[in-house]
């Protein structure tokens, strides 16, 4: 929790004027499915991207086969908020062999910060990575805790640029 409380005040600064729609500036790959279907996936890999994640996003900017996969380089304590959101979204906990360990479904968007009403929050989740949907996504919902996701046809980016992004 202190690490998300610490990264609070950095948040509110950065987004505060920012409106972005997806294709985001963010690397892509394919993420695949047990069923073999594929998620056009965008990659929060900074500390940047991760803060802002999909905040600003409005409903027509996103597809429903499209997802935002935060990176951690190891596991850890993860917390996510609806802060700033137009879409419902599920989320997604996964170990660092992408396997989903814990799910959030339907999370309650909430447009800008302004509280009441109540902002929704996961708890406190152990992860190595974290997978954003729309919640009215048909591929959102194939998606059960144990399933075990695969990059086609590997992870998008080099370790060189991996270790740049990680380090903005």
């Amino acid at each position: 929790m202190r690490a998300t409380i610490q990264l609070l005040p950095f948040f509110i600064i950065f987004h505060s004027s920012l409106v972005y729609s997806l294709p985001l500036s963010l690397p892509q790959g394919k993420l695949v499915l047990p069923q073999g279907e594929t998620l056009i996936t965008y990659l929060a890999i900074s500390l940047q991207e991760k803060s802002r994640g999909l905040s600003g996003i409005k409903d027509k900017q996103m597809k429903v086969n499209e997802a935002l996969f935060f990176y951690y380089p190891q596991r850890g304590e993860r917390l996510f908020w609806m802060v700033d959101t137009y879409i419902d979204l599920d989320i997604f906990f996964l170990d660092k062999n992408l396997k989903v360990i814990k799910i959030y479904r339907k999370m309650k968007a909430h447009p800008g910060r302004n509280v009441p009403p109540f902002i929704q929050s996961t708890a406190n989740e152990i992860s190595t990575h974290v997978l954003e949907l729309r919640s009215d996504s048909k591929l959102s919902q194939k998606i059960k805790r144990g399933d075990v996701l695969r990059w086609s046809p590997a992870f998008p980016l080099s370790q060189k640029e991996l270790n740049t992004r990680l380090r903005q």
